[in-house]
């Protein structure tokens, strides 16, 4: 991307020839949500989730529930550091913390931070996503989530590409070759790997 200029997700800039963060930790919501609204109804069932919503997409779905957030930025957000995320799901009880509401996975730092913190905290780890992220990456940020519901969009990779503006993004890798396929972390009996069908 060139010097100055954001890349398609909106989040990260070229800042001086390095890539730069400019929305780490600017959340675009924090909220209590049922533990169902993920929808997961078989994972830690009848609990509250602390659920941090992001800016930015990698997708430009027309039906978007969540467009106000996935589509518009706002530089003025309010940072909300992952340890303070944390310490806010600690101190409210909250046995998990959910990254959700747009595409949280382009925040792919501040989940890897957020997460190891929730895990030494003992709390446990919830991803809402659309699975368009590469293998490396997904096995990555996998090894510390404990639930995911993958929102599938349509079922073919043109309408990915032509209706929802994956552009070259092979979408939903997450889902098909990798959700399902990874060992679980450690021997945690919550861990669940569910595929939300949208």
């Amino acid at each position: 991307m060139a010097e100055g200029r954001t890349g398609r997700c909106g989040i990260r800039a070229n800042e001086g020839g390095a890539m730069a963060l400019p929305y780490f930790g600017r959340l675009s919501a924090l909220a209590v949500d049922p533990i169902e609204k993920k929808p997961l109804h078989h994972f830690l069932p009848g609990t509250a989730v602390l659920s941090a919503g992001f800016y930015g997409c990698n997708l430009r779905c027309p039906f978007c529930q969540n467009w106000s957030i996935s589509q518009e930025r706002d530089p003025e957000a309010q940072v909300i550091p992952p340890a303070a995320m944390v310490e806010a799901a600690v101190k409210g009880g909250y046995p998990s913390v959910a990254f959700t509401y747009s595409e949280p996975s382009i925040h792919f730092e501040y989940l890897l931070e957020a997460s190891r913190l929730a895990h030494e905290a003992g709390l446990a780890t919830v991803l809402v996503t659309n699975g368009c992220l590469d293998e490396e990456p997904a096995e990555e940020l996998l090894s510390v989530i404990d639930a995911a519901n993958v929102d599938l969009k349509c079922w073919s990779e043109t309408g990915y590409r032509d209706t929802l503006g994956g552009g070259s993004v092979d979408c939903p890798p997450l889902p098909r070759a990798r959700l399902a396929g990874l060992p679980p972390r450690g021997h945690d009996p919550r861990r669940a790997w569910l595929l939300g069908q949208a």
